[in-house]
């Protein structure tokens, strides 16, 4: 009997640590998301290429438009310059969906896991409020976009209880 509670606790506790953290996210709103990119052009303005930041983030944005499948050869090309790709080959096979965004006359665009797409779709409307769980924003110095990945979303419902 003890061996049976053994291997229940083990697979539950095993279970829950595979799910996601949303907990080491932290909030942020856009303009604080822009302040940073702002500081990070005006620090790097003479250095051409990209600069970018680690930091994960929950950012609260307007569903404008879904995410479309990333272009294979046009897309892909500017992905396979960003210096995350160069340490994980797993990269584009991951992030294979876009969104462009603007906001305050910054370009962004966001790059969505393929998986989140089976659901985005589903549980959200387009202008809906949709909280994006955010990581690694690159800055294009030469383009000025900032290109951000997304690793998951929460809808209206789970962000304000509606």
């Amino acid at each position: 009997m003890e061996k049976i509670k053994f291997i229940i606790i083990f697979v539950f506790i095993t279970f829950l640590s595979f799910g996601f953290d949303y907990g080491s996210y932290k909030t942020i709103k856009f303009n604080e998301l822009n302040e940073i990119i702002q500081k990070e052009k005006e620090a790097n303005k003479n250095i051409p290429g990209q600069t970018q930041f680690g930091e994960k983030y929950k950012l609260v944005i307007t569903l404008n438009e879904f995410p479309v499948l990333i272009n294979e050869t046009k897309d892909k090309i500017v992905i396979k310059n960003m210096p995350i790709t160069k340490f994980d080959k797993d990269f584009l096979n991951i992030y294979t969906y876009k969104m462009n965004y603007k906001f305050d006359n910054q370009k962004y665009l966001f790059l969505f896991q393929g998986p989140l797409m089976k659901y985005l779709p589903r549980e959200a409307k387009l202008n809906d409020s949709i909280e994006l769980f955010i990581v690694l924003g690159i800055h294009d110095n030469i383009n000025d976009e900032v290109t951000i990945l997304v690793n998951e979303f929460n809808t209206k419902k789970e962000i304000f209880g509606l």
